[in-house]
């Protein structure tokens, strides 16, 4: 009998759901008509699932909300080599709120504004999010009003990334705005007044033709430098 205050890992092995993999598929115009869905949705499941080399791109939809959502009690799940362009009217790329992996993804040019950051970290507890990476990724902006991460403000940091911050790896990532190329200074010298992102860039990573979705790299890019 559970009393709500098992770990994840006690509970795991009553879950459905366990090591799939949701590669290689061309996701676009989704949530047309319902709300509060996402282009890949995990919320729930086992451990070991992937979610690799997906391209979920071209959603206006006032319905949609993130492009990859790994919602409540998901952990250990590995997103990877991901391209999200032009995702969502709420411009969400990547969603977390338990210990979830994040490599090598790349989120740009969101359509619209940015309800809560390209990448938006909602933990439902400081510790179950522990042991999270996020490496390798990177986020690129075209507008004023597209955070990066989201990071709320006053008494409500609880459940935003201020309340984990030190629980979970943050590095190696590209933060790039192309009409404002220091939106990051803010949140890149937060991050590292608390160990995280210290080798973390904001620079153009140089793609050779991102508004048409050209994600190849020029060969100065500083993404090929950082591996």
């Amino acid at each position: 009998l559970f009393t709500g205050k098992e770990l994840w890992e006690d509970r795991e092995r009553f879950m459905h759901g366990r090591h799939n993999i949701i590669e290689n598929n061309n996701l676009y115009e989704v949530m047309d008509i319902m709300q509060d869905g996402n282009g890949v949705y995990i919320s729930g499941a086992g451990t070991g699932n992937i979610v690799r080399g997906n391209y979920i791109h071209h959603t206006p939809s006032m319905a949609a909300g993130e492009a990859i959502r790994c919602d409540d009690d998901q952990n250990e799940t590995l997103v990877e080599n991901n391209f999200i362009f032009q995702f969502g009217t709420h411009g969400i790329g990547l969603c977390s709120k338990g210990r979830n992996h994040f490599f090598n993804n790349i989120v740009a040019c969101p359509p619209n504004r940015v309800n809560r950051g390209m990448l938006n970290l909602e933990p439902t507890s400081k510790m179950g999010m522990a042991g999270s990476k996020i490496f390798n990724n990177i986020f690129y902006a075209n507008q004023s009003n597209q955070p990066f991460v989201f990071k709320r403000e006053g008494e409500e940091f609880r459940n935003g990334i201020e309340w984990v911050i030190g629980t979970i790896e943050l590095d190696r990532n590209i933060y790039f705005n192309s009409t404002d190329h220091n939106a990051a200074d803010e949140y890149l010298k937060w991050a590292r007044e608390n160990g995280r992102e210290e080798n973390s860039i904001q620079s153009d990573p140089m793609f050779e033709n991102i508004e048409n979705g050209d994600f190849r790299f020029k060969a100065n890019s500083p993404a090929i430098k950082m591996g």
